[in-house]
């Protein structure tokens, strides 16, 4: 099913210009938004070292990489280690492989370990299985391996490449070419092709176990070739590390020549590439490097900084890095960051974040910012040119029809349309609701959508109906909104329609009918600030100007007397049945069983004192990604966190 932006904005002109930066793409697009970008501007993590001083039995590391099972698994001269998230743990050496250079899990979650000297094994289900010389190896040297689409394994060697088919056997690849050669490196392309270089520096490539083409030394536009990398998006065309210096971008479709040079100072030996997020990421001698666009990027302050060669990323997004002299390091994003500083944009008042087309957008009291992984939008253009009800202004870029006007709330909708109020933007197309098209008011404050496809709408004078691209009811004064002006709408438990006013409590709208909700029904206060459905209870929790509350059906209100802020604005849940709750000190983190106890109420709490750059801005929506990346709308900015990596204990 498609969807769309739902957009709600005040249409009041504010004189403020807004400067923005727009970065390079990348050679290959990611359109997924980043969840963590250490080499962003403003990025937090932290760097871990691990080595035979904080737990990992070594201090070196040859490879690694990670299991399904979220096991990491790291090799090195003293054998096989692996990390379970807390511990490392050496394997037994009955594995019978000491010294292991290279891994690779496969598809159907083996682990393949090759040493340098003992051959060949493969753990699948805690049972292991060796290739030696008795088994048709020639070298018991094993150098790199790659998976082919068709699950067929390649091992390079320092005598020439192999294969295991699905049932295990071992075939030589019989090419007088490289049948003796000693393999450097290894990478599957997205042609599924196999790009080989050899250590005498010549340049091959192998599919379904034959060589397709080769080009000898002589013919390679780059000297001294130390690692390989297919480009993702250009077939044909490869990256060659050197270690003469550098990395160039070559095309080897005919007669190899170099497309581009990569010659920056940090790239003076480069080990390995890969591509990780859209982004070449560089092990280089002494530094960590990342290639994007026509830019080189270096890791700062790092605390691996020697003889650098493998690189990953986990399950959970943190960056891992192998060194054969430092260890094992892991870089994690810090709890907060701060979208503002990361991206260099001005500090101002946010009250809504939606994601749209894999990019965040972000609803100010100045217009709408428009961010994705490779920077800040200068401009939207819209597919049809638009013009704005009540006005002779035209417009074709979506940011310009916003400039300066306030933006209050954005959904993203069932049907992937993304409104802005309350506009609908539907992948480049925008369509306007306004009182000449059937708005009970262009003041609108949110918009929410119902199970029923219907959009609802809080206005500044009542509750307006969209259904079907098209406004079909209003509920105003004369249909018993005595005060019309609405902070919040919510669906009620037989898809009534409740609507939080600004100081005459909650009105309950049914079949045509309202009645009200009050001091008198148990409510704390009547300014009602947000309502929203429990993700798994048949409960309606209510924010209210003093308060937090909820309903269970018949609307019998409970207010929970023990948790201890009150000036508290919007929460979310996650899958662990956490409440987050955003108010003016911050973030209060507890577990949604504890609120319905109604009893002693410990919560986390994160504050400016302990991280957060900026709190919550009053009446803001914020938006939570599937990965539980909330982008909290904030009174200075957007602070971006994970509600699913778990809170600490006070």
């Amino acid at each position: 099913m498609l969807a769309v932006l739902m957009i709600a904005a005040a249409f009041t002109a504010v004189t403020a210009v807004q400067s923005t930066l727009k970065t390079e793409a990348a050679e290959t697009g990611n359109n997924n938004f980043p969840a963590f970008d250490p080499l962003a501007p403003g990025a937090s993590y932290s760097c871990i070292l691990y080595n035979y001083a904080n737990g990992l039995p070594t201090s070196e590391a040859n490879a690694i990489t990670q299991t399904s099972d979220g096991f990491i698994w790291i090799g090195s001269y003293g054998g096989l280690v692996r990390y379970d998230g807390n511990s490392f743990e050496r394997m037994d050496s009955s594995l019978g492989i000491s010294s292991v250079i290279c891994l690779l899990a496969d598809r159907r979650d083996r682990l393949w370990f090759g040493s340098n000297d003992s051959g060949l094994a493969m753990l699948y289900r805690d049972e292991v299985m060796h290739w030696g010389l008795d088994e048709g190896l020639r070298s018991l040297s094993i150098c790199c391996f790659v998976e082919d689409p068709k699950g067929t394994i390649y091992v390079g060697t320092k005598d020439g490449v192999y294969t295991i088919n699905e049932d295990l056997q071992l075939t030589h690849i019989d090419d007088e070419r490289i049948d003796d050669v000693y393999i450097g490196d290894m990478k599957i392309g997205s042609d599924g092709l196999i790009y080989c270089i050899s250590q005498a520096k010549d340049m091959f490539t192998l599919k379904d176990g034959k060589v397709v083409k080769y080009f000898p030394n002589d013919v390679v536009p780059v000297e001294n070739v130390s690692c390989i990398l297919p480009s993702k998006i250009y077939p044909g065309y490869v990256y060659l590390g050197s270690d003469n210096g550098g990395v160039y971008h070559c095309d080897f479709r005919e007669t190899p020549r170099i497309a581009k040079s990569f010659t920056d100072e940090v790239l003076a030996a480069p080990n390995s590439m890969n591509y990780i997020d859209g982004r070449i990421w560089v092990c280089a001698t002494d530094k960590i490097a990342v290639i994007e666009g026509a830019k080189v990027k270096v890791l700062e302050n790092s605390p691996m900084n020697n003889a650098i060669y493998k690189v990953m990323e986990d399950y959970e997004g943190n960056l891992w890095f192998a060194s054969t002299r430092q260890g094992v390091m892991e870089i994690t994003p810090n709890r907060f960051t701060d979208i503002y500083e990361q991206y260099q944009l001005p500090s101002d008042v946010v009250n809504a974040t939606g994601i749209y087309d894999n990019k965040l957008f972000i609803g100010t009291d100045l217009g709408l910012n428009i961010i994705d992984q490779n920077g800040v939008y200068d401009k939207l253009e819209l597919k049809e040119p638009f013009k704005l009800n009540g006005s002779s202004d035209t417009y074709t870029d979506l940011k310009k029809v916003f400039e300066g006007h306030r933006i209050r709330s954005i959904i993203t909708d069932s049907k992937d349309r993304t409104g802005l109020g309350v506009f609908c933007y539907d992948h480049g197309k925008l369509t306007q609701y306004t009182q000449d098209n059937g708005m009970i008011s262009n003041k609108a404050r949110r918009v929410v959508e119902f199970s029923d496809g219907s959009i609802v709408v809080a206005t500044g004078d009542g509750v307006s109906v969209i259904k079907d691209d098209k406004v079909v009811k209003n509920y105003g004064r004369d249909d018993g909104l005595e005060n019309p002006i609405i902070l919040t709408v919510a669906e009620g438990f037989d898809g009534d329609i409740l609507a939080g006013s600004d100081g005459a409590g909650i009105y309950v709208i049914k079949d045509g009918e309202t009645k009200v909700l009050t001091l008198d029904n148990g409510l704390t206060s009547d300014t009602i600030l947000l309502m929203k459905r429990d993700h798994k209870r048949d409960i309606i929790w209510v924010i209210s100007s003093n308060s937090i509350g909820y309903f269970e059906p018949g609307y019998k209100f409970t207010h929970v007397k023990n948790f201890p802020y009150s000036n508290n604005f919007d929460f979310v849940q996650n899958s662990k049945d956490e409440m987050w709750v955003l108010n003016s000190n911050g973030i209060y983190v507890v577990p949604t069983d504890d609120m319905l106890k109604n009893e002693d109420i410990n919560v986390t709490r994160y504050t400016i004192s302990n991280g957060l750059s900026c709190t919550s801005t009053a009446n803001s929506n914020s938006v939570v990604t599937d990965k539980g990346e909330l982008y909290m709308a904030g009174n200075a900015g957007v602070i971006r966190l994970n509600i699913e990596s778990g809170s600490d204990e006070e």
